[in-house]
């Protein structure tokens, strides 16, 4: 059993997404929605569309939460696409979401930790994501992760700083 000095992301379980988790990953991201303000731009049809997403395989999700039969409480997805300049591939991480009351005991570095494996086995080169330099807790672990700012762009009262991650393969 943990103690809450202790984070419990090496306890937790992170894994692809499968179609029959789309509700689940739906209702986080409506969930994070609320919390940007943002949630008449997200349709409620969003379940449907991650469903397809996950059985085309044109996104990968990762999700997890504190065991494999508890509600999923973290989701991220990665993009992969063809790098234009030598033969390899770029993945795009995006929409990574750790629920509010899971928050602060790991879950989103156990999430990214994941989604890096993931990538690196892919053979991806290259890994980028945008944050809003306001979400420091966020900002903070991308950077621990090796992340660096590449570009800023402003996006709702902060600048949205595009990190990219350069993998030795």
């Amino acid at each position: 059993m943990s103690n809450l000095s202790t984070p419990i992301y090496s306890e937790s379980v992170m894994r692809l997404a499968s179609p029959r988790d789309s509700d689940q990953i739906a209702k986080l991201y409506l969930e994070s929605a609320r919390e940007q303000g943002v949630e008449s731009y997200v349709s409620q049809k969003i379940s449907i569309r991650i469903r397809e997403l996950i059985t085309s395989q044109e996104v990968v999700f990762i999700v997890g939460g504190e065991q494999i039969s508890a509600p999923i409480s973290a989701v991220a997805s990665i993009h992969f696409r063809q790098n234009v300049w030598k033969n390899s591939l770029i993945a795009q991480i995006e929409d990574v979401y750790v629920s509010p009351s899971e928050r602060q005991q790991g879950y989103g570095r156990a999430i990214m930790t994941r989604a890096l494996e993931l990538i690196q086995s892919y053979g991806a080169e290259i890994s980028s994501l945008a944050v809003n330099e306001n979400n420091c807790n966020a900002l903070n672990l991308y950077k621990a992760l090796g992340f660096k700012n590449s570009h800023p762009s402003s996006w709702q009262g902060g600048q949205e700083l595009a990190l990219t991650l350069f993998h030795k393969i």
